[in-house]
């Protein structure tokens, strides 16, 4: 006799969740399955997106999601004001009367691509001792035991503006940065009254613009369309 000590249907040898209980839906290794719609709140923030084919890391056997927190990252941590940041905050030159700024090769922008782009910033910081200030505050944040935050790439950030009503907590007259740098002094970001992509100075500048983190994350099930937002390849500069 082959023994389904929980009956969900998987037997004991290949249950991996053996106290599962009556009548919960289960996947084949006999785990419940995670069943989130776009708007949920979801391990740390609100679901926004569900990866399509095109999507940079896309895998037909795993639903990957895109998370957004809820609040800004850069409030009560601006320099000029009370809530902007700085992209990067350079080093001035007094005798030039310039700014000088770091290039991280941080220029994708596609979905998926927001974990690359934050992670070679960093790496830049680490290895220059400069400040990154707005990938730091995404990258060191944390909520709900959820260490694994950044700061998304353009179309992500995109995804996030036309969903700001259904994550909530956003300021419509600023901008937001993105992890995507467009040349040694500028980065994307999106003024969130329009929508409009604009590049933003990395350094000191009033009132600077604010930060909002995403995670990523791996579901068995996603109900509802994707909502919105720029879909597909992968624009940066420096290969997939």
């Amino acid at each position: 006799m082959i023994d389904d000590d929980d009956g969900d249907g998987i037997v004991n040898y290949y249950d991996l969740c053996p106290n599962t209980k009556l009548n919960t839906q289960v996947n084949s290794t006999g785990c419940q399955i995670d069943d989130v719609k776009i708007g949920d709140y979801y391990k740390g923030g609100i679901v926004v997106y569900r990866f399509v084919e095109d999507d940079y890391g896309y895998d037909p056997s795993n639903v990957k999601i895109i998370i957004s927190s809820q609040i800004d990252q850069s409030i009560s941590q601006g320099t000029y004001s009370e809530d902007g940041v700085m992209w990067q905050k350079g080093v001035y030159s007094y005798q030039e009367q310039t700014t000088y700024f770091d290039l991280t090769n941080a220029t994708f922008e596609g979905i998926g691509r927001g974990i690359t782009n934050t992670d070679l910033i960093i790496q830049t910081l680490n290895t220059t001792k400069r400040d990154f200030k707005a990938a730091r505050l995404a990258y060191e944040y944390v909520h709900e035991g959820y260490d694994d935050w950044f700061l998304p790439s353009i179309n992500e950030l995109q995804i996030l503006h036309l969903n700001k009503d259904l994550i909530g907590g956003f300021e419509d007259d600023w901008h937001y940065y993105s992890s995507t740098e467009i040349s040694l002094g500028y980065a994307a970001s999106i003024l969130f009254s329009s929508g409009e992509i604009v590049p933003y100075y990395k350094g000191p500048s009033s009132p600077g613009a604010r930060v909002r983190a995403i995670r990523y994350d791996i579901v068995d099930v996603v109900e509802d369309h994707n909502s919105g937002g720029s879909g597909g390849g992968d624009a940066g500069s420096t290969g997939s």
